[in-house]
């Protein structure tokens, strides 16, 4: 399970699936920014790992308990998404 933050954001999301893209707006702290590159070379750039974990019910249990978050169908094109695609395909994650 990940969460989303954003300098911006006024919740925490709750990250339901990753997309197999690179495609960084500003660059990282190493100075990286790739554009419309795959993370994993041998899937189309729309491939998607998703998470086994039911992210609404996670989500909806929150907001019970008074948290301010929300489920989230995009990890966006940075750092976000691609530490969970990495970290779902090491997991043996399954296509979707």
């Amino acid at each position: 399970l990940h969460l989303g933050t954003d300098f911006s954001a006024s919740r925490v999301c709750i990250e339901k699936q990753a997309k197999n893209l690179m495609d960084f707006q500003i660059p990282d702290n190493e100075g990286n920014q790739p554009k419309g590159e795959k993370i994993d070379k041998g899937k189309k750039p729309d491939h998607v790992l998703v998470c086994k974990i039911n992210t609404s019910a996670v989500s909806a249990g929150l907001r019970d308990k008074q948290h301010n978050c929300a489920e989230s169908q995009d990890a966006g094109g940075y750092i976000c998404n691609y530490i969970y695609y990495l970290s779902m395909m090491t997991m043996g994650y399954v296509d979707n």
